[in-house]
């Protein structure tokens, strides 16, 4: 087959699969096994292992623990449980457990908050959703048109009628492509998710070093008024 064939066949494929949506989260309380089963039904429809990579049993007690989502209240997960765990899903993506825990930290903290007015799950969730759907289609027509670009362009090159080296240059354009925003996402966090922690870690050390200069002033200051 073909590659521009069998990429056809995977644009379908996540046409058909789209984004997990608040409208696939069953509006009651699971068992972790029925969630595990959820979001199987969903991921299959891409591609088989992805399951067992972000959502077996141990994998969603894993992120519980390390505070990816928030703790269940025993044993049963609510919708607001499976929301966000359909944002770990894509988070895992780019991120690692450790930075994905940071992001996640603010809204674990308020849902999990006695006092603080609770920020819906779902409704970061679906603002998300809403945002991507937008650009779905500029995504599947912009790989169309890559792919055409490139045909072009290698035409008269050494590469013409070489498959592997097409689907090569076509895995480098969407490797491209995915870093960029991956960059902007990996920024991101880093800015508004990381770097505050150190700023607060930090502030102590500076107010230290300012007392030590003043004390060197005062010092100094009467130094002078002894002579």
């Amino acid at each position: 087959m073909r590659y521009e064939e069998y990429l056809k066949t995977q644009l379908t494929k996540l046409k058909e699969a789209g984004l997990i949506t608040t409208q696939d989260l069953p509006d009651m309380d699971l068992y972790i096994d029925q969630v595990s089963t959820v979001f199987q039904k969903f991921l299959d429809k891409l591609d088989g292992s992805l399951a067992d990579k972000y959502v077996t049993k141990p994998m969603i007690n894993n992120y519980a623990k390390r505070g990816l989502i928030a703790r269940p209240d025993g044993k049963r997960y609510t919708r607001d449980h499976m929301v966000m765990i359909a944002m770990v899903i894509y988070l895992r993506s780019i991120f690692k457990m450790e930075d994905i825990s940071k992001i996640m930290k603010p809204l674990i903290d308020n849902y999990s908050s006695e006092y603080d007015d609770t920020i819906s799950p779902e409704l970061v969730y679906s603002l998300a959703q809403k945002a991507t759907e937008n650009s779905r289609q500029e995504f599947f027509s912009g790989i169309d048109e890559s792919v055409s670009v490139m045909k072009s362009q290698i035409e008269d090159t050494d590469l013409a009628d070489d498959q592997s080296m097409e689907v090569l240059v076509l895995i480098l354009t969407l490797a491209m492509r995915a870093e960029m925003e991956k960059y902007l996402a990996d920024r991101l966090m880093k800015v508004y998710f990381e770097q505050p922690e150190k700023e607060r870690k930090e502030k102590p050390k500076k107010q230290k070093v300012r007392s030590t200069e003043k004390e060197k002033k005062t010092k100094n200051d009467s130094d002078i008024s002894e002579l």
